[in-house]
């Protein structure tokens, strides 16, 4: 049986803030890979069910080798992050 693993809110946006703010970036990749991380996982839903982040329509080059999305943060999301 796997146990389920629980981040705090505060852990889930320090990710987001390390990522936007403190590195200043338009946008965060994700490839299928990385989304095997439960704790990426939890995150990411934290942030879209908040409306912080939107999934970019950005498509992989090769989609059949590997998945990759983009995420960038929403109007709410930079004003969330004083961005704004």
């Amino acid at each position: 049986m796997a146990l389920e693993q629980k981040f705090t809110v505060e852990e889930m946006e320090a990710s987001f803030r390390r990522a936007f703010v403190a590195g200043k970036s338009d946008f965060i990749r994700v490839d299928g890979h990385s989304m095997r991380s439960p704790f990426l996982r939890a995150a990411l839903n934290h942030a879209l069910d908040k409306k912080l982040i939107y999934q970019d329509d950005h498509k992989s080059p090769e989609e059949n080798q590997w998945t990759e999305y983009h995420y960038r943060l929403t109007e709410e999301g930079k004003r969330y992050f004083k961005l704004k």
